[in-house]
């Protein structure tokens, strides 16, 4: 062994000893071959690059009377530049990226919120719905919360994170489509011949306006993904979103498997919202499928939206039922003539009409007792 080697050898057990520390990621998993490739590699990256020679020595550590910002070793600079100039060998340096542990969608932002006036105390005897969660768009401030963390079936609720994956996928929505019997789970339905010419954009309407099953099966199956590979996809964009409590089994929300909370409802409504083909869809109160026989048209399942008498703007909705054991599900985006938009979550209501009274009971409830 030469004496340079000699050297970098002694430097290499030093560098290792910091990746130790400073790489969490692959010290917890106790490979310690794993840190001796980094180690190794920023070795590597170090002899080829004359650049580096200047600034840092043999043991990573920045040479004496030199600055580079405010790196102090070899190390620093492979996390802060390194890992990006050269991928493929300082990859064990770049920042590693952790699923949040709460909804992303609910984190305060910084605008501020209304005040709690006090006015008049919620007639819980008037709301049917089991669990309840509203919060102020604007600030993410909760207005009013009701065994929101309690686990439930979505029901037809999952249509929003099928839609925000279809989206993703980038799916052309003037694309020729159609329903088959395959696309047929029970629930709600088009109620058109199988193989009726349609667009993509007809399913995805469907989908959010009356809640079709058969046309979000369709919708998928237009992706060209598997429905297994398209669920996988559901679930990990809500793991990313820090939807810890949310999990789905199917796209339509049929299976009871689909679950979450009043809360991460909101947060998941709050991200779909956001998205301009879902808000313009769930604020559709009809929507037209023009056939070769005429035009057939669906109504949308949200009653908040579709009541012309309730003074209450609907900016975007959807709802959900499996069946009385579930109750009805609404997560709506509102305002009325004075007041700004709030998300009104309302889970487990007797009826597709409680919902809705639900909703609007709730949402001018906190109009009253909040000043913005």
């Amino acid at each position: 062994m030469t004496r340079f080697s000699r050297k970098f050898a002694v430097a290499g057990l030093a560098l290792g000893a910091m990746l130790a520390v400073s790489l969490p990621a692959l010290a917890g998993t106790g490979t310690s071959d794993a840190l001796a490739e980094a180690a190794a590699a920023l070795q590597r990256v170090w002899q080829k690059r004359s650049d580096l020679q200047v600034f840092f020595g043999e043991d990573g550590k920045l040479r004496p009377a030199k600055h580079v910002g405010n790196l102090t070793s070899l190390e620093d600079w492979a996390r802060a530049y390194g890992y990006r100039e050269m991928p493929d060998d300082l990859a064990a340096f770049a920042p590693s990226v952790s699923a949040p542990t709460s909804p992303a969608a609910l984190e305060a932002t910084g605008a501020p919120g209304p005040k709690y006036l006090k006015k008049t105390a919620l007639n819980w005897r008037l709301i049917s719905a089991r669990a309840v969660y509203v919060i102020d768009d604007a600030s993410h401030a909760v207005l009013l919360s009701r065994n929101s963390k309690v686990e439930r079936p979505l029901a037809s609720l999952t249509k929003l994170m099928t839609a925000r994956v279809a989206l993703a996928g980038g799916l052309p929505m003037e694309m020729a489509a159609s329903v088959s019997k395959a696309d047929e789970v029970g629930g709600a339905y088009l109620r058109l011949r199988n193989g009726t010419p349609l667009t993509v954009r007809d399913l995805f309407y469907s989908m959010l306006v009356s809640s079709a099953n058969d046309a979000t099966n369709a919708l998928v199956r237009s992706t060209g993904a598997a429905k297994g590979d398209f669920v996988a996809k559901m679930n990990a964009q809500a793991q990313a979103d820090g939807l810890t409590h949310t999990r789905f089994a199917d796209p339509t929300g049929i299976e009871e498997e689909n679950v979450s909370t009043a809360e991460e409802v909101a947060a998941l409504a709050l991200s779909a919202f956001d998205e301009y083909e879902i808000r313009k869809a769930t604020s559709t109160s009809y929507y037209h499928i023009a056939l070769a026989e005429g035009e057939h048209v669906i109504k949308n399942s949200n009653r908040v939206l579709t009541n012309n008498a309730n003074g209450i703007t609907v900016l975007a909705g959807k709802t959900g039922y499996l069946g009385p054991a579930t109750g009805w599900h609404l997560v709506t985006k509102v305002r009325d003539a004075t007041h700004p938009d709030i998300t009104v979550v309302v889970m487990g209501s007797a009826t597709q009409t409680k919902a809705a009274k639900d909703a609007e009971r709730i949402a001018k409830w906190v109009w009253k007792n909040y000043r913005w």
